[in-house]
C-alpha cells in the first residue's frame, strides 16, 4: 500500500532497512550517477539526490511512482533536476538505462517480489551498466546462511505471513543464494552484513 509503505516498512524490518541504506548513502558524493532498481516511492533516491548524486528511478508499479513524484512537488527544483524516474520493468533495464554510465546501482527490499527466472534476468543486465570499480548494493530480506538459522527462520515466516501480507499486501520472499546468483550473473561479492536479526541484510557487490 503505497502511501503508508515507508512508516511500514521500517516498522516491519525492526530498522534494519532503515540502517542499511543509511550505510549506502555513507558512498553518495556530488556527481555520483545512481541507478536505483525498484525505486518504489523515492525515499533513498530524494535523500541521494540532496546530497548532489544524479539519480536514475526505475519502477514497474504505478502508484508507487505517484507517491515519489508527489514527494518531488515539495523539494526544491535543483533537487528535482538530479532525479530522473522511469516507469518500466527490472528486466527491460537495458533497453531504457544508458550501459555502463552508473558509479552505482542499488535496490532495496525489491527482489524478494520476483520469480526466480525474472530475478536471473535482472541480475545479468547489471555487471553492463556498471562503470569500472563502480559498486552494486542489494538491500533485502536474504535466506540465512546454515541450516539451524534457516529452519529458525523458516518458522518466522510461518507465523509472520498473515501479518506481513495485511500491512503490505505484497508476497515478499526471502532472497535464496543470492551471493551465487550475482557471481554466476558476473559480479564479484564483497561483502554481506546481516541487521536486526537478518531481518534485513546489504551486499556489496562489484564487476568481476
Amino acid at each position: 500500500i503505497p502511501e503508508r509503505y515507508d512508516r511500514m516498512i521500517g516498522f516491519l524490518t525492526l530498522g534494519g532497512h532503515t540502517e542499511a541504506q543509511r550505510l549506502m548513502l555513507e558512498h553518495i558524493h556530488p556527481g555520483t550517477r545512481i541507478l536505483d532498481i525498484g525505486c518504489g516511492t523515492g525515499t533513498f533516491l530524494l535523500e541521494a539526490a540532496s546530497r548532489g548524486a544524479i539519480c536514475v528511478g526505475v519502477d514497474a508499479a504505478v502508484p508507487m511512482l505517484n507517491v515519489f513524484r508527489k514527494k518531488l512537488e515539495s523539494v526544491s527544483e535543483e533537487v528535482r533536476s538530479r532525479i530522473t524516474i522511469i516507469h518500466q520493468s527490472a528486466t527491460l533495464l537495458e533497453k531504457s538505462v544508458p550501459q555502463g554510465g552508473f558509479d552505482m546501482i542499488t535496490s532495496s527490499l525489491m527482489l524478494g517480489e520476483l520469480p526466480t527466472l525474472v530475478l536471473d534476468a535482472v541480475l545479468k543486465q547489471i555487471p553492463g551498466l556498471l562503470r569500472p570499480e563502480a559498486r552494486l548494493f542489494i538491500a533485502d530480506e536474504l535466506w540465512p546462511q546454515g541450516k539451524l538459522r534457516g529452519f529458525l527462520y523458516s518458522f518466522i515466516l510461518a507465523v509472520t505471513f498473515v501479518p506481513n501480507f495485511i500491512l503490505t499486501r505484497t508476497m515478499i520472499r526471502p532472497v535464496k543464494g543470492l551471493e551465487e546468483r550475482l557471481e554466476r550473473a558476473g559480479l564479484r561479492v564483497v561483502s554481506r552484513r546481516d541487521f536486526t536479526l537478518g531481518v534485513v541484510s546489504l551486499v556489496e557487490a562489484t564487476k568481476r
